[in-house]
């Protein structure tokens, strides 16, 4: 019983903000601290997402779109990267969305997909632009930052203006 106090508390010194202590184990806390922390942020993530899908504005970006279901021709050729509440959850779960920023910009993807497909007066516009307001009221309202995103197809869309254009060179 006094070994086992003894060891924990040379343990707990050890361990403890020590000026002595390497770099390399100074380095090795930091990366833990910015782990639990970027995971923490995810979890503020989740918590938006799975409290938005509880919505009726969320009826219709909760799951993947039925391209049957959806009165839009070309869906498919306009849509290039499909997404949904429901796959940004999966993907965090899975771990290949590993922080805010990259949890945003999917959802926005959604807005952007949405956008991209139906007419600019129709209602799914009107729905749309009044989930987005929403979703963005709630990240907010959970301390996490809103970064403007670049979607993927608008990236390669300005580069394709870009390189169109002549230079003054």
């Amino acid at each position: 019983s006094e070994r086992s106090f003894a060891s924990t508390m040379m343990t707990t010194a050890q361990t403890s903000t020590d000026p002595l202590a390497s770099d390399s184990d100074t380095q090795t806390r930091l990366t833990q601290r910015e782990t639990e922390c970027k995971s923490d942020e995810l979890e503020h993530c989740k918590c938006v997402i799975q409290n938005f899908m509880k919505t009726p504005e969320a009826l219709h970006f909760r799951g993947p779109v039925d391209v049957r279901t959806v009165n839009v021709t070309n869906h498919s050729k306009l849509v290039k990267q499909p997404m949904d509440f429901t796959s940004i959850l999966s993907k965090i779960d899975a771990g290949e969305i590993a922080d805010a920023n990259s949890v945003w910009d999917a959802c926005c993807l959604i807005w952007f997909n949405c956008l991209a497909v139906y007419p600019p007066n129709s209602e799914m516009i009107r729905i749309c632009k009044r989930a987005e307001l929403m979703f963005a009221a709630a990240w907010r309202a959970e301390g996490l930052m809103i970064i403007q995103p670049v979607p993927t197809e608008m990236k390669a869309s300005l580069a394709n203006e870009t390189d169109a254009q002549p230079t003054n060179a």
